[in-house]
């Protein structure tokens, strides 16, 4: 098993209420897994702005020890102790 550190930040924060998570994976899992893992232990509200589609949304942005994860990345592996932080697109005018 490995554990990842997880942070999540505006709206995400308020639908997990929580700003930071941990989570025990299986060795040899991979961002995608990850991202799965939390959306289907947290809210609708939580999925629908995580995953779109059954893939995660192109709007979110996740950082994995501060290294933006672009969808090539998605299924590379985590290590034990990695931090994975996510960020949802903001908007604006």
């Amino acid at each position: 098993m490995i554990t990842i550190h997880v942070r999540y930040y505006n709206i995400l924060a308020a639908y997990a209420n929580r700003k930071n998570q941990t989570v025990e994976l299986m060795e040899g899992s991979t961002v995608l897994n990850l991202i799965e893992a939390v959306a289907q232990e947290n809210s609708a509200s939580f999925r629908e702005v995580v995953m779109l589609d059954n893939r995660p949304n192109p709007h979110l942005r996740i950082f994995c020890n501060n290294a933006l994860v672009d969808e090539k990345q998605m299924d590379s592996p985590l290590v034990d102790g990695d931090e994975i932080i996510f960020f949802p697109a903001l908007s604006g005018g």
